[in-house]
């Protein structure tokens, strides 16, 4: 079956930071803030756990995220035909992301390093639930369209979790 070719829009890295300060959330602006900085695949940002950047974090140290194969048991296809790679996480989303961390922990009293970084929000879920279960696609999808629309982008219905990689590399090839 053929697929319908939807055009996408990928924002300016001046709207795409704007989608992050207008997110509603920590939890959100550390999420679109990873997105465009480090160029993770949306199942690769959705895989991530709190243990997998706790380390660092406590070290004060540029964030460093190791993609590697088993996170394919976390989330089919967080790392890409299996092959193992590493990024870098740009300071503004290492501070968004320890302010969503020190958020949830005294919301719920503690961190474990098995918990997804980004957790979901769902509320049908019992709240002491929530922090164990990952982000789903169309959770992350949702995220995305109600912060570039929230960012005043024309064309906010066009802007997906894979615009949010373009902008990253958009970013590497410009001076």
């Amino acid at each position: 079956p053929s697929r319908i070719n939807t055009s996408e829009y990928v924002p300016t890295l001046k709207e795409a930071l704007t989608m992050a300060d207008r997110a509603g959330s920590k939890r959100d602006r550390a999420i679109i803030l990873t997105a465009i900085t480090s160029g993770l695949r949306n199942t690769a940002l959705r895989a991530l756990r709190v243990g997998d950047v706790l380390g660092e974090l406590q070290e004060n140290r540029p964030l460093l995220i190791k993609v590697e194969p088993s996170w394919n048991q976390r989330i089919p296809g967080a790392c890409k035909n299996s092959i193992p790679y590493y990024t870098f996480v740009a300071r503004v989303s290492v501070n968004a992301i320890e302010s969503m961390l020190h958020e949830r922990k005294s919301t719920f009293g503690s961190l474990s390093p098995e918990e997804p970084l980004f957790a979901s929000n769902y509320n049908q879920l019992p709240r002491t639930q929530r922090p164990m279960k990952p982000l789903s696609a169309e959770e992350l999808r949702a995220i995305v369209k109600k912060a570039a629309q929230a960012a005043d982008i024309e064309k906010w219905k066009k802007v997906c979790v894979k615009s949010m990689r373009k902008v990253f590399e958009a970013a590497l090839r410009n001076p």
